[in-house]
């Protein structure tokens, strides 16, 4: 919903949970977020949080 947001669309998004779209083929992990911690620990930059990077390609596209 924040890409609709942050691009000024009012539109409605209805959430659908695993259960209420199906059983995938697949099996997949109740919590998918991938951990970074160790790019920190390795030098690396922070990467930025989802939400700039949107706003940052929607400035790109968006004209």
């Amino acid at each position: 919903m924040e890409i609709f947001k942050q691009a000024g669309k009012n539109v409605t998004v209805t959430p659908v949970t695993t259960a209420e779209y199906g059983a995938s083929k697949a099996a997949r992990p109740f919590n998918s977020r991938l951990d970074k911690s160790k790019l920190a620990e390795n030098g690396f930059e922070p990467l930025p949080t989802w939400q700039d990077a949107l706003a940052r390609y929607l400035k790109l596209i968006i004209k």
